[in-house]
């Protein structure tokens, strides 16, 4: 009953005082709130209270608008013919026409309510009030959205007014003042006002009685109260006069509710309740025997626990009467008794429940539990095998026997059957129950023999094949396992748990349409079994037929046959989908069904660390779980928990212990498993382990395409191209999706040029080529030019963009910009400058294009004006909106020119043409900020920056909190980008740059070595294979001597990144010079002083170049 009436609480509307911003009147002891009368409440708000009044306001003469009128009566029509959304044009017409309009304004309020519009209704309702304060309909609507904002006292004032004032003609109420009652107790219930809500429901339920003998009710929300809501408000008045001791009006108010079907049995309970306060224990008992017969469930349980609490199990076990209604009341009441270690009441109450489910495996384990804990397990194995030697399907149902039993459990009754002797027609069901027992205790080999011993006898005993089938299923044999089933339904044992273990295997093995044949066969032959229908869900999920699967679901769901194993996965599946509130409610009906057991508490702690996201709450919660539930579904969301919130190494370590452990994992969970911990080390760079978990899978998943893909790119995210390659030719075989495949052809050609095999690359490329798309063609073509690139070989690439310039290969501009940067990363921008002339005479239809292409070459050259001045002339050239690439290329050109100034200036003038929010805005922005720290004017910069960071917000926020930092690194003064970069990580701590940034910068300053790796590493996690990352992890290593490890990550930096950096090969020199590659070294030092030259100098550290040349003299 408490259920139901907290329920419709609820669903009235009404807020929990701990979120409703109320008067100081919520610090008033709870009694003392339960006893105030609804003046009292009104009288405390103060002088807000608006008078009562039915008359209607007198209006002040004004001059009405003749043509707002007009107006008015438009909409009047209009809504008489249901054009509603001309009427409400027609009222704003009005209302725009004459403001002062109230006919209008009302009319407006009223149509926008009726059409759920409740934000225009509540502006024109405060319209309303200003010129009648006493108009219901507008007190109401303001009142209730006031109570939506948890605005509680002023919500009061306007619902009193707006249920009190009443027909002028009749006196009798209209809708609103019901609407207005409904939702005001409904508000005062949530508060805590007993007496006061029973003053406001009392008069409303009189109105909704007489109203319910009325043959038709004018408006369906009228309706809605008196056949739905009007049940409830009987318990809930009947329930708060029992709080408020008030005995007779309790009675009378449940006795009135017993009258209505719907709410019957529960206002019976209230009214055994009631007796039982007012200490009548023999009405009390005599009703409450009367109903548990019928029906029990945990209000019945729970009132015999109040009327009997000494001796209430005896009490239901002498009443309790097993039948279809009740069964599972019956088992849940085992489970309680079991719980608090009644065993004894527990058999009691199980030898009535098998008298009608004698053949049910969850009645006979319950049994098997209880006898065990008053160490009887002798009897316990006699009724093991007596079950299986008369009716030995039991153990061939879906499997969920060995669930049932623990370790411990399983050891005894496996050492008691070795003792036993039994009849030779029981021979059997011993054997197998040994081979049962064995498994229960991971003695898997052990089972094997006994199961082999009892198919040596018959090969018709069912229950082996399907044990021994889900064994070796367990053991994730998927061809073993089909092959024993396909042998049993050979033997004509075609049930559906044959075809349905068959089934999962298939499953395992990708073949979907198989399973699904299987599946199917098996939901023909045991077409209530909630496993296989779930499965079945799973599997046409899986094949994206979602209309089927939700067929079944609701099929599953809707006839409530779902056990609590499938209700469980329900719930995950849907949290897995994000479809929370719908797992909530699944989860609400089996804690109804089957009580609060481990199972609930997991997924209830997900659920409410989902809301709350309290990590330390969830990890104790799941911590005191880990060993009450042993499937590993724990170990699972501990380790995903610690994955997600960046705790690699601890989700690594969680993963590989449950691994390693003695017992079988269910296929679902050990798959998990091992996708966080090769996801964990991976994060970790640690790349074996994390590569021998991907070959882990794809042995046990060979058909788990997903696991061959994640493998392969780790692979080139380690840069371990030799095993790379074949694998990437393997998944190029098979792959129809265009993109995937782009992508793999991508990593295949990456692997012949970093392995120096660019004959291999140009070869393969041309086989592409012969039958390629057009699409096709020219990303083979760009592919080839970009491989020659990342090894240097300017000569060749120049020689195909010529060649395919001459043939006028398609996509002749791509190839002329290709041949543009081929000079320019050759360091030839004089004849980057050439060819782009010859391009213009070739073809001046174009020469927007080509001068776009000039300016960079001009800047290399140091022509300056020449730049500006063609970069001018493309700004002025191009629209609005293609002009910011051109505005940039001319700041860029100013900031080159060393004219910061001017850069400047134009930047700002640049501002105005755009909105402060776009993105367009930041990007300019942060031009003058680049423009002050080229001219050195750092402080200019930081107080330019720091400006900028206060006006903004979000992730625009963090980007200036990044520049800042930078400007910071750039003017010298580490200590504060180090203090600022601490402050960043407080606030967020797995932000990737600014764990990089202080790592490296701690490198830099020898403070601390370890944290910085930390930082480093932690940075790394987010974006593996970033070079930046790379680079500063190569560097603290090498801070710290290990200089071997320093050149593996410096070295894949260096790979990694499409253009050189100065900083990356200075680390690499400094590195090999270490090793005493001095050849290496010598080359890296060249290198990085030739970039640094036409480096952005703002981002590297002022002394870097020269100190660069210093090391490079030393070593001549």
């Amino acid at each position: 009953m408490r259920t139901i009436v907290l329920g419709f609480i609820l669903l009235v509307g009404c807020q929990s005082a701990s979120v409703i911003k109320a008067s100081d009147k919520n610090t008033l002891d709870p009694s003392r709130k339960a006893e105030m009368r609804l003046s009292e409440i009104v009288g405390d708000i103060g002088s807000t209270t608006l008078p009562v009044t039915t008359s209607a306001p007198v209006m002040s003469e004004r001059k009405i608008v003749s043509e707002a009128v007009m107006a008015y009566f438009q909409a009047k029509e209009a809504i008489s013919e249901k054009s509603y959304k001309l009427a409400i044009s027609e009222l704003q017409k009005a209302i725009e026409l004459d403001p002062d309009y109230l006919p209008a304004h009302t009319l407006l309020m009223t149509l926008a309510f009726e059409q759920d519009d409740h934000t225009l209704a509540a502006k024109h309702a405060r319209i309303v009030l200003t010129q009648d304060p006493n108009e219901s309909l507008a007190n109401y609507i303001l009142g209730s959205m006031l109570l939506d904002e948890k605005e509680f006292d002023q919500a009061l004032v306007h619902l009193v007014q707006a249920m009190n004032r009443r027909n002028s003609k009749d006196g009798l109420p209209k809708l609103e003042n019901l609407l207005a009652a409904f939702k005001l107790g409904g508000a005062l219930a949530g508060q805590g006002y007993l007496t006061a809500t029973v003053e406001v429901y009392g008069p409303l339920l009189d109105e909704l009685d007489r109203l319910n003998g009325q043959a038709n009710i004018p408006d369906t929300r009228i309706t809605r109260m008196v056949e739905i809501y009007r049940p409830g408000l009987y318990l809930l008045l009947g329930e708060f006069s029992l709080k408020l001791k008030q005995y007779p009006q309790a009675l009378d108010y449940y006795k009135r509710a017993e009258k209505i079907p719907a709410v019957q049995r529960s206002a019976q309970l209230g009214i055994i309740k009631t007796y039982i306060t007012l200490d009548d224990k023999k009405q009390a008992g005599m009703l409450l025997d009367q109903i548990a017969k019928n029906n029990i469930d945990e209000s019945v349980v729970e009132l015999y626990k109040l009327l009997y609490p000494d001796d209430w199990p005896e009490k239901i076990i002498h009443v309790y009467q097993p039948g279809e209604q009740n069964i599972e009341w019956g088992l849940r009441l085992v489970r309680e008794l079991q719980n608090a270690g009644n065993f004894n009441a527990s058999i009691s109450l199980l030898k009535k429940i098998r008298m009608v489910k004698s053949a049910d495996s969850q009645t006979i384990w319950y049994q098997v539990k209880a006898y065990d804990a008053v160490e009887q397990t002798t009897q316990a194995a006699i009724t093991l095998i007596n079950v299986a030697a008369i009716n030995p399907n039991i153990f061939a149902g879906i499997p969920d026997i060995i669930d049932s039993l623990d370790f411990n459990l399983g050891k005894k009754l496996h050492q008691t059957l070795l003792q036993m002797d039994v009849a030779p027609d029981k021979a059997i069901a011993k054997t197998f129950l040994l081979g049962l027992t064995a498994q229960v205790c991971h003695d898997y080999a052990g089972a094997e023999k006994f199961y082999k011993q009892v198919m040596a006898v018959t090969d018709q005993f069912l229950p082996v094949y399907v044990q021994w089938g889900h064994l070796v299923y367990m053991q994730r044999n998927w061809s073993a396992t089909i092959s024993l089933m396909d042998q049993a339904i050979s033997r004509n044992m075609k049930t559906g748990s044959i075809y349905f273990i068959k089934g999962l295997s298939l499953v395992q093995l990708n073949e979907l349409a198989a399973a699904r044949e299987s599946l199917e066969q098996a939901r023909k032959l045991n077409p209530e079994s909630d496993q296989i229908l779930l499965t079945l869900v799973e599997v046409y999920l899986q094949s994206n037929e979602s209309s089927q699967a939700m067929t079944i679901l609701k099929e599953l769901i809707g006839n409530q046959i779902a056990g609590p194993r499938s209700l469980i996965r329900v719930a995950r599946i849907l949290m897995d989908s994000n479809t929370n509130d719908l797992a909530e409610n699944i989860l609400q009906n089996y804690s109804l069904r089957y009580g609060r057991d481990d199972d609930y508490d997991l997924l209830n702690a997900k659920l409410t660390f989902l809301k709350d996201q309290d990590v330390g709450v969830y990890r104790d919660q799941l911590l005191k779980l880990k060993d009450r539930l042993t499937s590993g579904i724990v170990e699972c969301d501990l380790a995903e928990l610690e994955y997600n919130i960046s705790n690699f190494a601890q989700a690594g370590d969680i993963a590989e212990d449950t691994l390693a452990r003695e017992a079988l994992i269910e296929p679902a969970n050990y798959k998990r498993l091992l996708q966080i911990s090769a996801l964990a080390h991976w994060k970790l760079l640690e790349y074996e382990i994390a590569e021998n978990a991907w070959l882990q899978l794809i042995q046990d998943w060979p058909k788990l395409r997903v696991s061959e893909i994640a493998l392969a790119r780790m692979y080139m995210d380690w840069q371990n191209y030799a095993k790379a390659r074949p694998l990437i030719e393997t998944l190029l075989k098979d792959e129809k999706d265009p993109q995937q495949k782009a992508e793999f052809q991508n990593w295949l050609i990456s692997c012949y040029v970093y392995q120096d095999r660019i004959l291999d690359a140009m070869k393969v490329l041309d086989e592409w080529l012969v039958s390629a798309s057009r699409e096709d063609r020219v990303r083979y073509l760009q592919m080839k030019i970009d491989a020659l690139l990342k090894l240097k070989m300017y000569d060749e690439a120049l020689a195909l963009t010529t060649d395919l310039i001459k043939n006028k290969e398609q996509s002749i501009s791509l190839w002329q910009q290709s041949q543009v940067l081929i000079y320019l990363k050759s360091d030839r921008p004089e004849d980057a400058v050439n060819v782009i002339d010859q391009f213009t005479a070739d073809s001046p239809e174009n020469k927007t294009f080509f001068n776009t292409l000039k300016i960079e070459p001009l800047l290399k050259l140091k022509q300056y004006d020449q730049a500006i001045t063609l970069a001018q002339s493309l700004v002025d050239a191009l629209p609005q909106e293609k002009k910011i690439s051109a505005v940039l290329m001319l700041i860029q050109c100013y900031q080159q020119a060393g004219q910061y100034d001017t850069a400047i200036q134009y930047t700002q003038k640049q501002l105005a043409q755009y909105s402060k929010s776009s993105m367009i805005t930041t990007t300019l922005h942060q031009q003058v900020v680049h423009s002050l720290e080229m001219a050195g004017r750092f402080d200019e910069a930081e107080k330019y920056i720091l400006t900028q960071h206060d006006l903004s917000d979000g992730q625009t926020k963090n980007q200036w909190q990044q520049v800042l930092t930078a400007c910071y690194f750039a003017a010298g003064r580490s200590d504060q980008a180090i203090q600022l970069l601490e402050t960043i990580l407080a606030v967020n701590p797995n932000l990737g740059w600014a764990n990089n940034s202080l790592g490296y910068a701690l490198a830099n300053s020898g403070k601390d070595f370890a944290r910085a790796e930390r930082l480093i590493r932690k940075a790394l996690a987010t974006e593996p294979g970033l070079g930046a990352y790379l680079d500063s992890l190569g560097w603290v290593l090498y801070r710290q001597g290990k200089y071997e490890q320093a050149y593996q990550y410096t070295m894949m930096a260096y790979r990694s990144m499409d253009e050189p950096d100065p900083v990356v090969l200075d680390h690499l020199g400094d590195i090999c010079f270490q090793l005493e590659k001095i050849e290496q070294a010598r080359y890296c030092w060249q290198e990085s002083i030739r970039v640094a030259e036409k480096h952005d100098v703002t981002t590297l550290e002022p002394a870097m170049p020269q100190r660069t040349i210093n090391k490079l003299n030393r070593l001549e």
